[in-house]
């Protein structure tokens, strides 16, 4: 590897202003960017790669200079994580149940997965109704697919409502999605 110094100062934390580096980079430790990084090819880590510097994202716009762009250019928020939804219907009530999610927010889209396995469905009817999403629902209805895997394999949709943390389950003829030892997997995707 050779390394051409345009100007820094080397040492134990060395600091560099402009560099070129012909062949492969090798280190241990953290790099801090404070101005732009390009590069001409490949990155490959086995790590993390953290962008952390506030009011900065992955720039998008035609030019790609990251300087007067507008905000729906710049995607600044990613984040992924697990959600624990909380499972009623709408008439009667569910005794038991078991559930698990996840989710991936990539700007104001929200996709949540989500497994419920309801262990005893008690006199619960109507629709299921799954609450607890991890960010509020925008003012728009949103959509979203499903399948019951344990007992009738059967499809269904959710059905979200505009600025609240819950969306509901019917099947595709609007009948109750839910039984005792039914387990309910889907995708609800939706906007924040």
């Amino acid at each position: 590897m050779t390394i051409k110094q345009l100007g820094g100062v080397f040492g134990r934390n060395p600091t560099f202003n402009d560099v070129t580096i012909e062949g492969q980079l090798t280190f241990d430790g953290d790099i801090e960017v404070n101005t732009d990084l390009k590069v001409s090819g490949d990155i490959e880590t086995t790590g993390n790669v953290i962008i952390a510097t506030s009011g900065s994202g992955i720039d998008f716009s035609a030019t790609g200079t990251g300087t007067g762009i507008s905000s729906s250019e710049l995607l600044d928020d990613y984040e992924e994580g697990t959600w624990a939804p909380v499972v009623t219907s709408t008439v009667g009530a569910i005794t038991a149940y078991a559930a698990v999610g996840t989710y991936t927010k990539i700007g104001r889209a929200v996709s949540v997965n989500y497994t419920i396995l309801i262990a005893n469905n008690g006199t619960g009817s109507g629709s299921v109704k799954v609450d607890s999403l991890p960010f509020t629902q925008s003012g728009f209805r949103s959509i979203g697919v499903g399948l019951e895997t344990d007992v009738v394999g059967f499809p269904f949709t959710s059905n979200g409502i505009g600025s609240t943390t819950f969306f509901y389950l019917s099947k595709i003829d609007g009948s109750y999605p839910a039984g005792t030892a039914y387990r309910l997997q889907g995708n609800f995707v939706y906007s924040v």
